[in-house]
């Protein structure tokens, strides 16, 4: 069967939250059997694998594959989705996330209708039984774009690539990859679409996700909110991996609009981190 989207979903020791993401999926009102679920397990160590493989089982369209080690950033798990992914589009989900029940209907008819090369909605901050809603360019409800340089300011937005549907070919034309092994795989692999994109609709009142910060009152750190020396210093290697992509396209003049919200989150971890004095001295002269 042809797929209308193939959904790529990255899991690490995600047992309490999967079953909540993949039924997301399931209610998609586009209808369930017009979406691939690629999920890939980063080495967990929980019973994350064991839930992939029972949804695998009872569906067709669940694919459940496992990576034997972690790799120690989610760019590996994303890569090998993309690697297995079969339909026309593109849509990532984290595990620990979950989509809006018209989400992958909403983004496809969009991409499918102003045959761009990304489609990107907003999403929903869920703290507990709290939400907030992401809000930016609230005075437009959509922003349609031939290329990056006719409205740059989109390249302030946080990167929420779960939020966006892309066209597969343009992906795997451009050779646009996730970065692996370092933090910041995603900012890499938005702004580099951004860059080679020939058409980008961003709707600013569609809520497609609910970007999930349960795990942080839970007490389960994601590898972006590490705070210790090493992991400051991998996140860095990440902005410095954007920055070359912009140089490439001579688009470095773009360096404070992309970075400006990302040096305050880093600045904040780096605040909030026990290394040692000697170790944040070098951190410093890194970043």
């Amino acid at each position: 069967m042809e797929y209308k989207i193939s959904i790529i979903i990255p899991v690490y020791n995600a047992e309490k939250y999967i079953k909540k993401s993949l039924d997301s999926i399931i209610k998609q009102t586009i209808g369930f059997e017009h979406l691939e679920v690629i999920m890939v397990d980063d080495g967990s160590t929980d019973s994350s694998g064991e839930i992939m493989d029972e949804y695998a089982a009872e569906y067709e369209n669940f694919k459940s594959i496992h990576l034997q080690e972690n790799s120690g950033a989610a760019g590996k798990p994303k890569n090998c989705g993309l690697d297995h992914a079969t339909a026309e589009y593109l849509m990532f989900l984290d595990a620990d996330d979950y989509y809006n029940d018209d989400a992958c209907e909403v983004l496809y008819n969009e991409i499918k209708k102003s045959d761009v090369d990304i489609v990107s909605g907003n999403y929903i901050y869920v703290y507990g039984n709290r939400t907030e809603k992401f809000e930016d360019f609230q005075n437009e409800v959509m922003i349609s774009i031939k290329k990056i340089d006719e409205n740059p300011s989109l390249l302030t937005l946080p990167p929420a690539f779960w939020a966006k549907i892309y066209r597969k070919k343009f992906i795997f034309d451009k050779g646009i990859r996730f970065v692996e092994g370092i933090p910041n795989e995603d900012l890499i692999f938005v702004v580099n679409s951004f860059l080679e994109a020939k058409g980008i609709v961003y709707l600013s009142n569609h809520y497609a996700v609910n970007y999930s910060r349960q795990t942080e009152l839970d007490g389960v750190e994601s590898v972006s909110r590490n705070r210790d020396a090493k992991n400051l210093k991998r996140t860095v290697e990440g902005y410095h991996e954007t920055f070359i992509i912009l140089k490439k396209y001579k688009k470095e003049k773009y360096f404070s609009l992309v970075f400006k919200g990302h040096l305050q989150f880093w600045t904040n971890n780096f605040m909030a981190s026990d290394a040692t004095y000697h170790e944040k001295a070098e951190l410093l002269k890194d970043v």
